[in-house]
């Protein structure tokens, strides 16, 4: 279990429990999902390039963060949550995402990434992602927020229902 003042790395992600003067959230405990809990949370860290820009993914012609990238980003955290919980044999995927990239982020922009667990029900988990970067007067700017439902699924079965 994490606590909420021991943040512990894993795999260079910042996991930790950020529910502030709340009663002890309850635990989720399912053969395909181990055990995950209300307001799980992960860090993680991200570096703007060339690469990630709008003009190279083809979503705008201006040389910052483009939104596709953010959202696979915030992507990428929410499977990082799934993934320590989740069981053998097991994998999530990505049902619904609601993302509003509200800042520009410019090439070589470090971006701190966060989701938190919202809401558990069975197989389905919905976080909130939140994306900020430090701005060069040194204060804290959020740049995208939005929500993102995964549901865990076995992968082996999720596979064969795949149309060849």
């Amino acid at each position: 279990m994490v606590s909420s003042s021991t943040p512990m790395r894993l795999h260079g992600l910042i996991l930790a429990r950020s529910a502030p003067n709340s009663a002890p959230a309850p635990v989720v405990a399912r053969a395909m999902m181990g055990a995950m809990e209300l307001f799980d949370t992960v860090t993680s860290t991200f570096t703007v390039t060339g690469a990630d820009t709008a003009r190279t993914l083809g979503s705008g012609d201006l040389d910052v963060l483009g939104t596709p990238r953010l959202l696979a980003w915030c992507e990428a955290v929410t499977c990082a949550v799934v993934g320590r919980t989740a069981g053998p044999g097991t994998t999530s995927v990505g049902t619904r995402v609601q993302l509003e990239h509200v800042g520009a982020s410019p090439v070589g922009a470090v971006l701190e990434v966060r989701a938190t667990v919202v809401h558990l029900d069975g197989r389905l988990v919905r976080f909130e992602v939140v994306a900020e970067h430090t701005t060069p007067a040194g204060t804290q700017q959020v740049v995208g927020h939005g929500e993102v439902t995964r549901v865990v699924v076995d992968r082996d079965r999720f596979l064969a229902r795949v149309p060849r």
